[in-house]
């Protein structure tokens, strides 16, 4: 296995048990606003983990309510020098409506189709940490 997954695993299962979640920090373009910075929890091995990652973004892709953000927002904090992403909540401070309201109007597709274009636009970025239900580059599509 490589080192990188087994940083990760081990991160995110240290993760389980940090407490309560806090705010973290978003690209500036991506951001939404927030009163504080959050409190940093850097570990070793989360330093070890992002220095092993290369500045590469770390995708946590799953269905809805499988803690993709809980986790992301715990791994990020963990890394330090990564910042975490949520796709549904960019979507959502971008479009001024809810995932349920784009799914219930304009259906699946639709919704999918706004996902896939916030996807094009994280790929510019480095050290993210991205939630997200899908992840779509370029055309190729994995749900």
């Amino acid at each position: 296995m490589p080192k990188a997954l087994q940083l990760l695993l081990g991160l995110a299962a240290a993760s389980a048990f940090t407490g309560p979640r806090r705010a973290v920090q978003r690209p500036q373009l991506l951001q939404r606003s927030s009163a504080a910075e959050p409190e940093s929890r850097t570990t070793t091995a989360g330093r070890e983990l992002a220095e092993a990652l290369q500045n590469v973004n770390l995708y946590l892709i799953g269905m809805m309510g499988s803690g993709k953000t809980s986790v992301g927002e715990l791994v990020s904090r963990q890394l330090g020098s990564y910042t975490f992403l949520d796709t549904d909540a960019t979507l959502e401070a971008a479009t001024k409506r809810t995932v349920a309201d784009i799914f219930e109007k304009d259906g699946e597709a639709a919704f999918r189709e706004l996902e896939g274009s916030i996807m094009e636009q994280v790929a510019a970025y480095v050290r993210l940490v991205v939630a997200s239900a899908q992840i779509k580059f370029r055309g190729a599509s994995h749900c």
